[in-house]
């Protein structure tokens, strides 16, 4: 080899387009964006219908089958209980059966990096760096709703669905025979199967809309549909057939008072990742209005619509977001590139990105491994919002009957004291409760002042209630009840009837046992 190839190939190696540099960038870009997701999807607070979530999984090992009617409330006893998310349950009870709180905690990040790792597989094409970067703030704006909670799963496979339809518009593998199949399995994990149904049915009707009016075959019209029809069959498999459709029909439109149910606030610096992606795609729209004609823009508009309308929706508007603007950075960079070809990125910048890169990263995962660390792998109870004392003190002292409470406390009451005691609200909301029982738990606890005697119909025997000062006095206003229990966040009530006489003697004399209040900032 002569001198001058020699130096030619020792030029090439220190290239910035050499395969060598490449790969380093590629490599910090992934890094990046992994332990963001990392950190981003590391919420280790107990969410309030976990305990039920679990309670449900566990009754379905034990019995064998789904229950058809409710048995674990007072006010919906023998009510029929439309359980969507059956399989969910199930998953999250053998996890927690057999890993704890750690196989809860783990499971739900491996959920959520699957995302990430689809996301950037399916901006491959696309320069790395804006991948990483548009990816990661997609995780931050998707983080508020990834908490162990069956909402994961509709993530995952709505993530499926966008990467599935991409991959077929853009003319590369034909992988719609997953949809169906994915529909099949997401039924029955979360309600959130009708989120991909309704994109789908979008994309496949703008993208033939398009190809029909610019008379250009892009691709097989035949075999999208099949796959769409299919799709939209498919969630007719389901333990409840037609009925559950029926549920959801009906109920889906009913509002409820429920915080993720809100409409995103636009004036202030809640869920500023989302707000700032919202912003992005419509100044890359304004930029290019030609790119509103894809089948991708007509989803974002949809998500972006069903976001300010339910908060919940953001990470679903994340995800699609994220390819698409991608893309939009992509061929943007190509056209200036066309324009300067002689413009590279130097070596210098490359290292300083890649370092920077790492550096962020390392210091997320730090983060990441910190957190769990000091919470010992466990899913941490917030003794501020639920009634952890109080509930212990009612299980200490083995009370029975039919226990009043706020919505939001049902599941956490529910696990320790079933079946003791039978709830009057939790989480399961209209897959179980009469719209009245749930109406007067809603307004009696949000107002009680003015709706309090809403619930003197449903005869509990105990009163758990926020300690508020209505509460406290309502001992005073309402002489049928008698405190036994007061802490920082929960009032605990006895009416004082027949039925709880010896459970009032024992209180007026030695016989109330202390709770044991030992690990009680952890799980369960």
């Amino acid at each position: 080899m002569t001198d001058a190839a020699t130096m030619e190939n020792q030029l090439n190696s220190v290239s910035p387009n050499s395969p060598q540099w490449s790969r380093l960038l590629k490599g910090a870009a992934w890094f990046l964006a992994i332990a963001n997701a990392l950190w981003a999807f590391s919420l280790i607070m107990a969410d309030p219908d976990l305990w039920g979530h679990l309670k449900f999984g566990q009754a379905l090992v034990e019995n064998g089958s789904l229950h058809a009617t409710d048995p674990f409330s007072l006010t919906a006893f023998g009510h029929i209980w439309i359980n969507h998310e059956w399989l969910t349950e199930l998953v999250f009870w053998v996890a927690y059966a057999n890993f704890g709180d750690a196989g809860l905690l783990l499971g739900k990040l491996l959920i959520g990096l699957g995302i990430v790792v689809m996301l950037l597989k399916t901006c491959r094409d696309q320069p790395i760096i804006a991948a990483a970067l548009v990816v990661s703030l997609a995780a931050f704006a998707a983080a508020p709703g990834f908490n162990v909670r069956p909402q994961v799963f509709s993530f995952f496979f709505y993530t499926v669905f966008i990467v599935v339809l991409r991959e077929f518009f853009s003319g590369g593998k034909n992988l719609l025979f997953l949809l169906p199949i994915s529909t099949v399995i997401w039924v029955q994990l979360h309600g959130g199967f009708l989120m991909g149904v309704v994109v789908l049915g979008l994309a496949a009707g703008w993208a033939t809309l398009m190809q029909l009016v610019s008379g250009k075959k892009e691709f097989s019209l035949k075999t999208l549909w099949f796959w769409t029809i299919l799709t939209f069959a498919a969630p007719m498999i389901n333990p409840y057939g037609y009925k559950l459709l029926l549920f959801f029909s009906q109920t889906l439109s009913v509002p409820r008072a429920i915080s993720e149910w809100e409409p995103l606030p636009l004036m202030d610096f809640s869920h500023w990742q989302a707000k700032l992606l919202m912003v992005m795609f419509f100044a890359a729209v304004c930029l290019k209005p030609e790119k509103i004609r894809k089948w991708e823009a007509v989803v974002v508009f949809f998500t972006v619509y069903a976001s300010l309308k339910h908060v919940r929706h953001l990470p679903f508007f994340a995800i699609t977001v994220a390819p698409w603007l991608v893309d939009w950075i992509g061929e943007a960079v190509a056209e200036f590139k066309e324009k300067r070809p002689q413009t590279v990125m130097t070596l210098p910048t490359i290292g300083i990105i890649a370092a920077a890169f790492i550096v962020v990263g390392a210091v997320q995962c730090y983060k990441t491994v910190d957190l769990y660390r000091a919470a010992k792998l466990r899913i941490v109870v917030d003794q501020d919002f639920y009634p952890v004392h109080a509930v212990r003190y009612m299980k200490a002292n083995n009370l029975t009957g039919g226990l009043i409470l706020p919505f939001d406390w049902g599941e956490f009451a529910m696990w320790h004291l079933y079946p003791n005691m039978l709830v009057s609200i939790d989480g399961r909301f209209r897959t179980c409760y009469p719209e009245q029982v749930i109406q007067d738990h809603m307004r009696a606890f949000s107002l009680p002042w003015q709706e309090w005697r809403r619930l003197d119909k449903y005869k509990g025997d105990v009163l758990l209630t926020p300690n508020t000062k209505f509460f406290q006095e309502l001992a005073a206003i309402n002489k049928g009840w008698k405190i036994i229990h007061a802490d920082s966040t929960a009032i605990l009530f006895l009416r004082d009837n027949e039925y709880n006489q010896p459970v009032l003697a024992r209180f007026r004399g030695p016989g109330f046992v202390k709770p044991d209040l030992t690990d009680i900032q952890f799980f369960p």
